[in-house]
């Protein structure tokens, strides 16, 4: 009986464990996602600045 009740203990340690591997991993591909259409929308904001600059006839400035 002892050995029955530490099994199902058991079991559902690695479900509960299991559950959070799951949600880590989705968290992080929702965080991988995020930065990626940060990047994206960061580098069309540079390309947009660097249209208007030429436009308005402003020369870009290389550090």
């Amino acid at each position: 009986m002892r050995e029955e009740e530490s099994q199902k203990i058991a079991k559902r340690a690695i479900k509960i464990a299991l559950l959070c591997v799951f949600i880590t991993l989705l968290l992080s591909l929702i965080n991988i996602y995020i930065l990626i259409n940060q990047i994206s929308a960061t580098a069309a904001m540079s390309k947009e600045i660097k249209v208007l600059q030429e436009k308005v006839g402003i020369q870009r400035q290389m550090p």
